[in-house]
């Protein structure tokens, strides 16, 4: 067997394996989510291709639900442009929303659980305001109040992370911020987020008042220990309880039939865009950079450990860092379905940091790709990488689909999980 068909092997039989685990439980149940988009988010650079961009928010809140035991799925079931002068995030423009009635039209016709609108974050003294959403209440028994499904509703800033999405979603979902800001969920005050000071914070919580900007796409429970090698939470009979998780499945089938379910199609964030016909955006002439000066730029963590802008950089002054890797492809993914271009082709550069000292190893650059064909993975470039340094992960590729492709992704794999893996400078450019 050659090595690249013992990468597949290896690769498939741990997706398999982890496949097998999940159907041993309950069936997840699905949150129906309309997402709406002001006309001035395709003049953002995230905002670009609106599309590819709503299915990589549904994809990483699906992600981080798989990676904290949430037993809920998101399913994007309409993807629609609205233009009603709600440029920016903040609580006016969320109370329109909820008022519309146009919106409500919609609500009713894709049988929309939760409805969220991007827009831009709103700029404020020492910073922006990148989301807000409601937060329901309910008994202490768990019952909603009957006006819970009447505040699913959010506002996400395009311009800023993935999990910004995921959090205000949150929200929506009876789930508060930390202890550390004081705060507690609509019904309980342990469903809320966790952080350890100077190590990592839930996505409930903010990063900053953890003292860290490692926000980690993880919902707070107390029950795992991926959370940089600690409990993702606190146990909900302490007074610092935190436990997202067990919020979010105790009132699980209460959320999802917030409206009754009017498709089966939608998406997931692997299959298509929803709500209409799917196009394929024209990719971008100049190709795509990541510098993570500002956000993670789309890249996520799959198949095991965590992901995080630090201040540890090839160039500027932050990188990507992938900690707490289960496997050597443990690592950062790209969604570029939409992005690049089948049959084009491209000069990929990146440099690639590993902690410890002159050990030599690979780091390389995978896709994983659905289509016609089926799923496969194709290792695309390799480059010897020795510890303790950056080191160029560079070369051409070229993306061979066919027929209907339904997920595309780029991997950086490689180093064995004993190595802590940082990205940055990375760009991908066309062959001309």
């Amino acid at each position: 067997m050659t090595f690249a068909k013992k990468v597949q092997s290896a690769i498939v039989a741990a997706v398999a394996g982890a496949a097998m685990a999940s159907t041993a439980q309950a069936a997840p149940e699905t949150i129906d989510v309309l997402v709406l988009y002001q006309p001035e988010v395709s003049q953002t650079t995230n905002g670009r291709d609106i599309n590819a961009r709503i299915v990589s928010y549904i994809e990483y809140n699906n992600q981080a639900y798989i990676n904290s035991g949430v037993n809920l799925r998101l399913r994007l079931v309409a993807a629609k442009p609205i233009s009603k002068g709600w440029t920016y995030v903040n609580s006016e423009n969320l109370d329109a929303l909820r008022r519309n009635g146009e919106v409500a039209a919609m609500r009713e016709q894709y049988g929309a659980d939760v409805v969220s609108v991007l827009n831009l974050r709103q700029p404020m003294q020492g910073g922006y305001v990148c989301g807000i959403g409601y937060v329901p209440s309910g008994t202490s028994n768990g019952q909603l109040y009957s006006n819970a499904e009447s505040l699913a509703f959010n506002l996400v800033g395009v311009d800023c992370g993935y999990s910004t999405f995921a959090h205000e979603i949150g929200h929506n979902l009876a789930l508060g911020h930390s202890a550390a800001q004081n705060t507690g969920g609509g019904i309980w005050n342990w469903a809320r987020g966790h952080g350890v000071y100077g190590s990592f914070s839930t996505i409930m919580a903010y990063p900053q008042s953890y003292g860290t900007s490692n926000q980690l796409q993880r919902f707070s429970n107390p029950n795992i220990r991926t959370c940089e090698n600690q409990p993702c939470g606190v146990s909900r009979n302490q007074s610092n309880g935190a436990d997202a998780v067990g919020n979010l499945n105790a009132l699980a089938t209460k959320l999802a039939a917030f409206r009754p379910t009017k498709t089966t199609g939608g998406t997931d964030g692997g299959g298509s865009d929803g709500g209409g016909t799917p196009t394929t955006p024209t990719p971008p002439a100049t190709g795509y950079t990541a510098t993570f000066e500002q956000t993670t730029d789309g890249w996520q963590t799959y198949m095991g450990g965590n992901v995080a802008r630090v201040q540890t950089a090839y160039a500027g002054s932050y990188s990507l860092r992938s900690s707490s890797r289960t496997a050597w492809y443990s690592g950062p993914g790209l969604n570029v379905r939409g992005v690049l271009k089948t049959g084009q082709d491209y000069t990929f550069k990146a440099q690639v940091g590993l902690t410890g000292y002159g050990s030599s190893t690979n780091s390389e650059l995978w896709a994983y790709i659905v289509d016609d064909r089926g799923a496969r993975w194709e290792k695309l470039i390799s480059k010897a990488a020795n510890a303790g340094y950056w080191n160029a992960l560079e070369g051409n590729f070229k993306l061979n689909t066919t027929g209907n492709v339904t997920q595309l992704r780029l991997h950086v794999f490689g180093p064995s999980p004993s190595y802590t893996m940082y990205l940055d400078a990375v760009s991908i450019t066309p062959v001309n």
